[in-house]
C-alpha cells in the first residue's frame, strides 16, 4: 500500500510528491521517499496508526533526510 502525498505549507512550501516506505514503528517514526529518490525521516508525535499520509505530517516533525542509501 503506497500513498502519496503533495506537500504544501508542511515544509517551506517546497512541492515535493512523498510516498510513504515504511513506518510507523514503535518510537512512530516513517520513513518517505520524494520525487528526486531522497529519503526523509519523519517521527511522529504518536504512534496511532493513520490512514492518510496528511494526517501523519500534521502530527510531528522532520528529523532527517538522505540520498539512496547514505544515512
Amino acid at each position: 500500500m503506497s500513498q502519496t502525498y503533495s506537500q504544501g505549507t508542511v515544509q517551506q512550501s517546497v512541492s515535493t510528491r512523498l510516498k510513504l516506505i515504511a513506518g510507523p514503528d514503535t518510537k512512530g517514526t516513517y520513513v518517505f521517499e520524494d520525487s528526486r529518490g531522497e529519503y526523509r525521516l519523519f517521527m511522529a508525535t504518536t504512534t496511532d496508526p493513520f490512514s492518510r499520509v496528511e494526517d501523519i505530517l500534521q502530527n510531528g516533525e522532520w528529523v532527517g533526510q538522505w540520498r539512496g542509501s547514505q544515512w
